[in-house]
C-alpha cells in the first residue's frame, strides 16, 4: 500500500472494515502522506442514507473522510436513488457542491407487467410454468422469491415440470452457487429461483424475464432486480405476482426500519394501480418527469384496452371500521385474513357485527379496498410479537375518524370502461401471446439514457425514450388441452435432462449452519424500537464486519468484488467531487 513501485492499483474494502479498523485506517493516512491515495470511490451509495432501501450504518462513517483526506476526489455510484436520498447523501459525504450526473431511469426494452398471484401454491406453479412455456420457452431468466424455503419449493416444482433450474440463496455453500452461476451464465441452466442474495456482479446480457414471486420490500428493489433483464437491449419482461397477504410477510420483516412501511407500501401501490402507466408509476418514484404516450405500449396498463374507474366506496369502508371498533370493544386482535372472512360473515362469531350483511363483491375488491384503506390511513397495521414470529393485526387508522365524520371519502378505481389504445411508432404487437422471439428494438438516435448533468435545487427532468419492437407470435403446436381442466399442457418438456449430471448438488439444497433465532417477549414495538430498529433482525457482528446484509434472514451476496468497474457503466446516478 505504501510502496510507490508497487502494482497495487485498485483496493476493496467494505465501509464496515473502514469503520471498525483503526489500524487500517493510519494505513490510508500513510497512503495519503506518500501521494498514493488518489480517488475514493463508493459503490451503492445510496446506502448512506436512512432514507435509502438499503441503509447501512457504517456507510455513514464514510463523512470522514473528506474531513481526513480533503485532497481525494470522490466518486458516489448508485442505480437507486431517489432525490431525496441524493441530497442527504451529500450531506452526509460532506460534499454538498459535488457534480451530479444523472441518467434516466427509462428502460425502452422492459416491458412491466403485475399478475394476480393464485392463493393455492401449486396454482401459482401452474401458471409460472405456463407462462415461461408459451413466452420464454429455452429463455433465460431469474425468479425471486421472498425466503430460503420459498425458494427451495419453487426450484423443486419446476425441475419435476421439465424447466432445467438452479437454485441460489445465501445459506447455500460458496462454491456450489458458483457452480449454479457459471452454469446459469452457459445456459446449461435456464432459470435461477433465488432470494436478493442473487444480486452483486450479475450481468448475464440475455436474461429474457424477470419474475418476482413475491414482492420486493421496495420500489427500488423491484426497480434493481427487475433491471437485470434485458442488458443486451432486446425485449424482456418484468412481472410481479401480487397477492395481498405477501404485503403482510414484508411489512413485518422491515417496520423497524425508518422508512420500511412506506417503502413495502409503495410497492403494493404500484401493484394495485389498475390505469396509470408503470413507467409513469417508476419515474414518479424516482423524480423524474414522465410523459406516458412514450411508453409504446410496453406495459401492461399502456397494452390493455380497458380502463379504470374510480367508484366511491365509503359505505364499505365504514363497515371494515365498524369490525375493527368491535374487536377492539372485546379486546380481540384482528388479522386481515380474520378481517376479510368476519366482513364475508365468517369465522369467529365474537367478530361478526350484528346487522351487517356481507358485500356482494368477491373477495379480491375486498382486498383492494383494505389495501387503499392502509394506503389512505383510514386503518393501519399494528405488529406484535412472540418468541417465533412477528405478527400484523389491523387497526383503525390516523384517518379514521375523518370517514366516520363524512369529512373524507374513500374511493377506490376498479377496471370498467373501454379505451382507445395509442398510437406506436411501429406496427408492432405486445400482447403475452406474441412475447416470444424477443427480437432487438428498433434503432433510434436515442435508445440508450443520457448521462446529464443537473444541479441540486433543479433535479427533475425529462430524458425518457420510448421504441417498439416487432415480436412474432408463439407457435402453439406444442401445447394441447387435458379433457377435466382445458388448460394448456406441454407435450414435451421445455428441457430435457440430458445435461442434468453436469450439476453436482449432493443433497438437493446443500445449507450452510443455521444460527439459532433469539426470542421475544410478546408485546407490541413501540415507535422508538421502530425509528432505531432495535427489535429488527440485524446481522450478527461477525456477518457485519464482513459487509453482509440481512434481508429476510437473507445476506446480499458480496463476493465479487470486481463488479465496481461494470456498476459505474451502470450507475443512474454519479456523484464526483474533485475539490
Amino acid at each position: 500500500m505504501l510502496d510507490k513501485s508497487a502494482s497495487l492499483k485498485l483496493l476493496y474494502v467494505t465501509p464496515e472494515k473502514l469503520a471498525k479498523s483503526k489500524r487500517f485506517m493510519a494505513k490510508l493516512e500513510k497512503m495519503y502522506q506518500a501521494g498514493r491515495f488518489s480517488r475514493l470511490v463508493i459503490d451503492e451509495v445510496h446506502c448512506c442514507s436512512q432514507w435509502g432501501h438499503d441503509f447501512r450504518p457504517d456507510y455513514k462513517f464514510l463523512g470522514i473522510m473528506k474531513r481526513q483526506f480533503p485532497e481525494v476526489p470522490i466518486l458516489g455510484l448508485t442505480a437507486t436513488a431517489t432525490t431525496k436520498v441524493l441530497e442527504d447523501v451529500k450531506k452526509i459525504l460532506n460534499i454538498p457542491n459535488c457534480h451530479l450526473f444523472k441518467a434516466s431511469f427509462n428502460r425502452p426494452n422492459l416491458f412491466y407487467e403485475v399478475k394476480a398471484k393464485p392463493s393455492a401454491f401449486k396454482e401459482t406453479i401452474s401458471e409460472m410454468v405456463e407462462l415461461i412455456d408459451k413466452r420464454f420457452r429455452n429463455q433465460s431468466g431469474i425468479v425471486y422469491c421472498f425466503t430460503q424455503k420459498e425458494s427451495e419449493e419453487v426450484t423443486r416444482e419446476l425441475r419435476q415440470q421439465g424447466i432445467k433450474t438452479g437454485c441460489y440463496h445465501a445459506s447455500i455453500p460458496a462454491k456450489q452457487k458458483s457452480q449454479i452461476h457459471e452454469m446459469w451464465l452457459a445456459d446449461k441452466i435456464l432459470v435461477i429461483v433465488a432470494t436478493v442474495a442473487f444480486g452483486m456482479g450479475i450481468d448475464k446480457p440475455n436474461v429474457r424475464f424477470v419474475i418476482h414471486h413475491s414482492i420486493s420490500k421496495s420500489m427500488e428493489n423491484l426497480y434493481q432486480e427487475s433491471g437485470r433483464a434485458g442488458r443486451d437491449e432486446q425485449r424482456s419482461d418484468c412481472i410481479v405476482y401480487y397477492r395481498f397477504a405477501d404485503v403482510f410477510k414484508q411489512s413485518t420483516m422491515v417496520f423497524t426500519e425508518q422508512t420500511g412501511l412506506d417503502n413495502v407500501y409503495g410497492v403494493m401501490s404500484y401493484c394495485l394501480d389498475i390505469s396509470k402507466c408503470r413507467r409513469a408509476s417508476i419515474a414518479r418514484h424516482f423524480g423524474e418527469l414522465w410523459d406516458k404516450s412514450q411508453c409504446n405500449r410496453m406495459c401492461d396498463h399502456c397494452n390493455k384496452d380497458t380502463e379504470g374507474e374510480k367508484r366511491d366506496v365509503t359505505k364499505l369502508g365504514l363497515n371494515v371500521l365498524t369490525i375493527l371498533d368491535q374487536a377492539s370493544a372485546t379486546d380481540q386482535r384482528i388479522t386481515a385474513l380474520k378481517l376479510l372472512d368476519a366482513w364475508e360473515g365468517k369465522g369467529a362469531g365474537s367478530l361478526k357485527v350484528r346487522g351487517l350483511d356481507p358485500p356482494k363483491v368477491s373477495r379480491d375488491k375486498l382486498e383492494r379496498i383494505i389495501g387503499h384503506m392502509l394506503l389512505q390511513g383510514f386503518i393501519r397495521e399494528d405488529f406484535h410479537f412472540t418468541p417465533y414470529s412477528t405478527i400484523s393485526y389491523l387497526v383503525a387508522g390516523a384517518k379514521a375518524n375523518l370517514l366516520k365524520s363524512e369529512s373524507a371519502k374513500l374511493a377506490v378505481e376498479f377496471l370498467n370502461k373501454r379505451k382507445s389504445l395509442p398510437t406506436q411508432n411501429s406496427n408492432t404487437d405486445n400482447s403475452p401471446s406474441s412475447q416470444s422471439d424477443h427480437k432487438p428494438l428498433a434503432k433510434q438516435n436515442d435508445t440508450k439514457p443520457k448521462l446529464v448533468v443537473i444541479n441540486s435545487e433543479n433535479s427533475k427532468f425529462s430524458n425518457f425514450t420510448g421504441t417498439s419492437t416487432n415480436q412474432s407470435s408463439q407457435d402453439e403446436n406444442d401445447f394441447t388441452k387435458t379433457k377435466k381442466s382445458g388448460k394448456l399442457k406441454r407435450k414435451k418438456p421445455v428441457i430435457d435432462d440430458s445435461d442434468s449430471d453436469d450439476l453436482d448438488f449432493g443433497e438437493e439444497f446443500k445449507r450452510k449452519p443455521a444460527m439459532k433465532k433469539k426470542s421475544s417477549r410478546d408485546t407490541r414495538y413501540s415507535k422508538s424500537e421502530r425509528i432505531s430498529g432495535s427489535h429488527s433482525n440485524n446481522c450478527s457482528n461477525s456477518e457485519s464486519l464482513n459487509g453482509n446484509l440481512c434481508e429476510s434472514n437473507e445476506a446480499e451476496s458480496g463476493d465479487d468484488s470486481d463488479v465496481i468497474i461494470e456498476n459505474v457503466k451502470k450507475s443512474k446516478a454519479i456523484m464526483i467531487d474533485s475539490e
